[in-house]
C-alpha cells in the first residue's frame, strides 16, 4: 500500500442490498488505485449482462472507476481541430446506472442531502433506491464485529497482510455462517390440522440461492475449495 502514514488505511466494501451481500472488500489508501480495485473486484462476482444500480457517496473516484469498467472507446469524427489530435472518448454503457448520494456537514452536524443522478436515465432510476443507509449500517457493523478495526486499543491491526485477511474472513462469515435479521424464509408447517406460519433465518448466501444451509465455521474452515 502506497500510503502517506501508517495508520493511514480505508476499507472500501461493495454491498448488495436485496440479498445483504458483502460483494467485495479491499483494504487500501483513499486514491484511484483503491476505488479502481474495488470496482474491479465487484465486478468479478456480479452478473454483468444484468448491471445493478451503483450508489455511492460524492467521491469523484467512483465515477472514473465505472467509465474505465464499463464504457466503450469512440474516436471522434474530427480526428484533428487546430491542429490538434482529437483523444479517442469513453462512451459509457446505455446499461449503466450510477447515482450518488452526496452529503454536507457544518459543524459536524448533517446540513442536507442530495441525489444526484451521474449515468442513466431518470426515469429508470428508483429514487427510493439511491441511499447509502444500508452500507453506512454495514459500515458499523464491521467495526462493531472486528476488534482489529477498534481505534485506540491494542487490539487495532498493525499489518495490511492480516488485517486483509482478517476482512476476507469477515464477508465469508457474514455471507454463509451468520443469519442476516433483515432476510426470512417462509416455513409452512401443519400442526394438529392448524396450518401454522413460521419464517426462518437465512444467510445472504442462501436468499440468493447458492447454498441451502446456514453453514458451521467448521465447515467453512475445511470445504475443499481445491475441488470446486
Amino acid at each position: 500500500m502506497d500510503c502517506k502514514r501508517e495508520e493511514e488505511r480505508w476499507v472500501w466494501l461493495s454491498f448488495d442490498p436485496k440479498h445483504k451481500i458483502i460483494l467485495a472488500a479491499h483494504l487500501g489508501d483513499m486514491t484511484q488505485k483503491s476505488s479502481d480495485e474495488i470496482i474491479k473486484q465487484t465486478s468479478e462476482v456480479i452478473n454483468e449482462n444484468n448491471l445493478p444500480l451503483f450508489v455511492t457517496d460524492g467521491r469523484e473516484y467512483y465515477k472514473h472507476s465505472l467509465i474505465k469498467k464499463y464504457s466503450e472507446t469512440i474516436q471522434p469524427k474530427t480526428i484533428i481541430i487546430n491542429g490538434k489530435l482529437q483523444k479517442p472518448i469513453l462512451k459509457p454503457f446505455k446499461e449503466l446506472k450510477y447515482a450518488q448520494v452526496i452529503k454536507t456537514k457544518k459543524d459536524g452536524k448533517l446540513k442536507s442531502v442530495k441525489k444526484k443522478i451521474i449515468f442513466g436515465k431518470t426515469e429508470e432510476i428508483d429514487n427510493s433506491k439511491i441511499s447509502t443507509t444500508l452500507i453506512e449500517r454495514q459500515n458499523l457493523n464491521l467495526r462493531q464485529d472486528n476488534k482489529r478495526l477498534t481505534r485506540k486499543t491494542i487490539s487495532y491491526s498493525k499489518k495490511d497482510e492480516w488485517l486483509q485477511k482478517a476482512l476476507n474472513l469477515y464477508k465469508s462469515t457474514h455471507n454463509f455462517i451468520k443469519p442476516h435479521h433483515s432476510l426470512k424464509k417462509k416455513n409452512i408447517k401443519k400442526i394438529r390440522n392448524n396450518v401454522w406460519k413460521k419464517y426462518d433465518k437465512i444467510t445472504p448466501m442462501m436468499s440468493i440461492g447458492l447454498t441451502d444451509h446456514i453453514w458451521s465455521l467448521k465447515e467453512f474452515l475445511t470445504y475443499p475449495y481445491h475441488k470446486i
